[in-house]
């Protein structure tokens, strides 16, 4: 079998991948570069650069800590002796990048009436959970299931205790939001929650007369 030519490959790869390769080859794209752009560019840099030398590698990288941190950048050159202290500086900037990419993805924020005023809030909030006990116990949203509209929640003090539950739910309220006070300060993408099912009228008939017959 031939081998596929790179041209061929890489344009069919996820844009996940390709952002990986731009983060890790540091290639000099916009964020928001459309998928066919960043393809092209990253043809391109495989082609021209097969493996570096470990060399070429490095000095690349002193230059380019060179011009992003042109203020103070000799003194932090000089302490880079070791390729110890090297691989670790590497790695961090790898992290700071990967923070930079986070933030692209704006997070969902959700709104939901609480004592009959609007609230927005997202994942990670802080709840209080009213248990069969009659106490109030700390909590946090982890996660939001559109299927189901529901939240899971677990329980932040001794049990660790996980349930999905929707909201608003009088046996949960939330302590991490921000309250909506004016109709233009609401969030026009804040997501609102999908709640139980609603029961069709006749669902709820039959409910009525299958309660009226004792069942």
């Amino acid at each position: 079998g031939e081998m596929q030519a790179p041209h061929d490959i890489i344009p069919a790869l996820d844009h996940a991948t390709l952002k990986k390769y731009r983060r890790q080859f540091r290639l000099d794209m916009p964020l928001q570069a459309p998928k066919e752009d960043l393809a092209k560019v990253v043809v391109s840099h495989f082609k021209e650069n097969r493996v570096p030398s470990e060399q070429v590698t490095l000095s690349k990288f002193i230059e380019m800590v060179k011009k992003r941190k042109e203020n103070g950048a000799g003194a932090m050159i000089s302490t880079i002796e070791t390729k110890r202290a090297m691989q670790r500086a590497l790695k961090e900037e790898e992290e700071e990048e990967e923070e930079d990419e986070e933030e692209e993805e704006e997070e969902d924020v959700f709104t939901i009436k609480q004592n009959g005023v609007p609230i927005e809030f997202v994942v990670g909030a802080k709840v209080e959970v009213l248990y069969d006990d009659q106490e109030w116990y700390p909590g946090e949203i982890c996660s939001y299931t559109e299927t189901t509209g529901k939240f899971r929640f677990k329980l932040t003090e001794g049990s660790n205790t996980r349930f999905a539950e929707w909201l608003p739910n009088d046996d949960i309220r939330l302590v991490g939001y921000k309250e909506i006070k004016d109709p233009s300060e609401a969030n026009p993408n804040a997501i609102t929650p999908g709640g139980p099912p609603v029961k069709t009228k006749l669902e709820q008939e039959v409910d009525a007369e299958q309660k009226a017959d004792g069942k």
